[in-house]
């Protein structure tokens, strides 16, 4: 209608632009959210939001241009509290897939921040860049308990515990003054219900599964997402015909929307649990089981590149410390391989580290 009127590139055109990109987004039609994204320039009115929004599919699959469209975005998040909360939503899950789990913890309380600044706490804008945050939380504890650094799992768990608290109190927040609930919001609720109690050190099934049951709704990539998950735990727990059968779901669905950081993921845990995938994940390796993104960065190592020159030449957000986490996965994928000189990367090895809703007409974030 804003089209036929004459009126795009009004707020409501714009609006309809973006909440059009992420349906697409949501339900599994990603090669049209980004050619939906694909039209964009520099001198496009709106721009803000539209790219903001068009960084869904770039990180779900993983293009390599997103830490420069992330960078983008940012600059913008002044001017407009809804690209900020999508570009900082966008930015956690970007920071938690490449292992950035000091970066994901600084965004999420960011992104948080900006939301408190808006005033939006009686809202369920932050249930998402919560549980995101929530997550890289767990991957956090996970890590700390493997390497048996209790301080460090003691405070992974306070931070996660008090993002937990945050969805909560935002659903309690919106039930008091008589806001419904969604699907979208029931759905990342209840990751976060999972998130906590991976926290907590008891991976649960159930939580998990009933996490992506609330996903199915329509949200096909966090269906895809939890049922990896739901994989993961129920191996654990010696379940592996279950966990088969959810693991082949979630990689069908990686194939088919190409999202490699998840691929990958699942690939990685059908290896570690030696479960069947089918004929077509031969055919979805890179070679020597690298992402793209890493085939980029072995690429540079072996010009003789700096991880700072890396990063200026990938784009790559959070610089030198991202760098050395992609150095690090590669080095565990090809059997410890070190590289040819450059001193610089061996000093690294192993280190891992909606414009404003007015008055007059609120605009809902997309819960």
């Amino acid at each position: 209608m804003a089209e036929r009127s004459g009126l795009e590139w009004s707020q409501y055109g714009i609006n309809s632009k973006v909440l059009r990109s992420f349906a697409c987004y949501a339900v599994g039609e990603w090669d049209e959210a980004e050619r939906l994204a694909g039209s964009l320039d520099d001198r496009t009115p709106g721009i803000g939001a539209l790219a903001a929004v068009s960084l869904f599919v770039g990180v779900g699959r993983g293009r390599v241009d997103v830490a420069e469209r992330l960078a983008l975005v940012e600059t913008l998040w002044r001017e407009d509290d809804w690209i900020a909360y999508l570009g900082g939503g966008c930015a956690i899950d970007f920071a938690l897939w490449n292992g950035d789990l000091d970066g994901a913890r600084e965004l999420t309380q960011k992104t948080l921040s900006m939301l408190d600044v808006a005033d939006e706490t009686w809202e369920l804008s932050s249930i998402w860049p919560a549980t995101l945050g929530l997550a890289a939380e767990a991957e956090r504890v996970q890590r700390a308990r493997i390497g048996r650094d209790e301080a460090g799992a003691d405070v992974a768990r306070a931070v996660g515990e008090s993002l937990f608290e945050r969805c909560r109190t935002a659903e309690r927040e919106a039930r008091s003054v008589g806001r419904k609930i969604g699907p979208e919001a029931v759905a990342w609720l209840a990751r976060a219900e999972a998130e906590w109690a991976r926290i907590e050190g008891r991976d649960d099934p159930e939580l998990w599964s009933a996490s992506a049951n609330a996903f199915a709704y329509g949200y096909v990539y966090e269906e895809a997402r939890a049922r990896w998950r739901l994989a993961e735990a129920l191996l654990e727990r010696g379940r592996r015909d279950e966990a088969n059968e959810q693991v082949r779901a979630a990689h069908a669905t990686a194939l088919r929307l190409e999202a490699a950081p998840l691929r990958e993921g699942i690939e990685a845990l059908a290896r570690r649990g030696r479960l069947g995938l089918g004929p077509d994940v031969a055919r979805s390796q890179g070679a020597a089981g690298l992402t793209p993104r890493e085939l980029e960065v072995l690429r540079l190592v072996a010009a003789g590149r700096s991880n700072q020159q890396i990063a200026d030449a990938l784009f790559i957000s959070l610089s030198r410390k991202t760098v050395s986490v992609h150095v690090s996965h590669i080095l565990a994928k090809l059997g410890g391989v070190h590289p040819r000189g450059g001193s610089s990367h061996r000093s690294s090895f192993g280190a891992g580290k909606c414009e404003r809703n007015r008055r007059s007409g609120r605009r809902d974030k997309m819960m």
